[in-house]
């Protein structure tokens, strides 16, 4: 299965963590870092249309998020994540799959979760243009399968842009077309709907 259907390099777009600022991280850009994740962290819903792009093919998609819940639909490959459980649904199989996942799984699937990262990452400027500027994020510790993440800001707006990845298996960048703060939603949202679902295998693995 190519990237772009999985939900590993989507889960970085969205679960806000406390920014752990370290003293090697590079200090201006760790605190732009730091301040786009505070405004993401203090919005009650994030809403984000976005285009994600890897192997040469590209998915549209939008992604709902309220605190560590998250609702991830594109045509190929649907995430909830309810704060405990996450369920991956694929359009191919018809089938569901549901299990807790790591810290390390979240991070893989929502993108956004880079953002509040600094910990694990040295953070430094990129491009810096007019109306955006981009933030590099490098991995502390060696051996691990993302290479590096960038993040572009835009100026007027102060929200991320784009988020490019490189990994050991390839490259993914999301394109944001639009990012919405202050959204209210339902108590189901992030919740696999069985309902709309009728015969698909579900495959329970927790």
């Amino acid at each position: 299965m190519t990237h772009y259907t999985t939900p590993r390099y989507l889960l970085s777009l969205l679960t806000m963590m406390l920014v752990a600022l370290t003293a090697s991280a590079s200090g201006t850009a760790a605190d732009e870092l730091e301040t786009v994740a505070h405004t993401l962290r203090q919005a009650s819903g994030i809403t984000a249309d976005f285009t994600l792009t890897s192997g040469g093919h590209s998915v549209k998609g939008t992604l709902q998020a309220q605190g560590k819940k998250f609702a991830l639909l594109t045509p190929a490959t649907s995430t909830w994540y309810d704060g405990a459980t996450m369920t991956v649904y694929s359009s191919a199989s018809r089938e569901a799959t549901v299990w807790t996942p790591t810290e390390a799984e979240l991070a893989e699937s929502n993108p956004l979760l880079y953002i509040s990262m600094t910990k694990d990452f040295n953070v430094s400027y990129g491009k810096v243009g007019e109306n955006e500027k981009e933030l590099v994020l490098t991995p502390r510790r060696r051996g691990g399968s993302v290479k590096s993440v960038r993040i572009t800001i835009g100026t007027m707006t102060g929200l991320p842009k784009a988020i490019a990845i490189e990994a050991g298996g390839g490259s993914t960048k999301i394109s944001i077309s639009k990012l919405n703060v202050g959204n209210k939603f339902a108590a189901g949202v992030f919740t696999f709907p069985k309902s709309k679902y009728p015969g698909v295998k579900i495959t329970d693995l927790r």
